[in-house]
């Protein structure tokens, strides 16, 4: 079974073993280094859309594929403090 077109963020990399996991509606999804579409490397923090099939085995974690990049962990990073600048104006009073 596979469904399509989730929307995650890589949690932990294992740069060495080329895998990690997507943390994606409060659970891991394994994800392998070619599991990667053409053109984009694991970073922790990636926003990433993919799809993704269940593991045949009931003990293993789901496993994801057709990985693709949305926004990076810089982006993610400034996107959270814009966020936290303008909560700071309303809270002021200043907005």
């Amino acid at each position: 079974m596979s469904v399509k077109n989730k929307k995650g963020q890589l949690a932990k990399w294992f740069a060495g073993r080329g895998y990690g996991f997507i943390k994606f509606e409060g659970r891991g999804v394994f994800v392998h280094r070619e599991a990667y579409l053409s053109g984009f490397a694991p970073e922790v923090g990636q926003i990433l859309h993919f799809d993704f099939s269940l593991a045949t085995d009931k003990n293993r974690p789901p496993i994801a594929i057709n990985v693709r990049v949305t926004k990076s962990p810089k982006s993610v990073a400034a996107e959270e403090a814009i966020k936290r600048g303008l909560e700071a104006l309303v809270d002021q009073g200043g907005v």
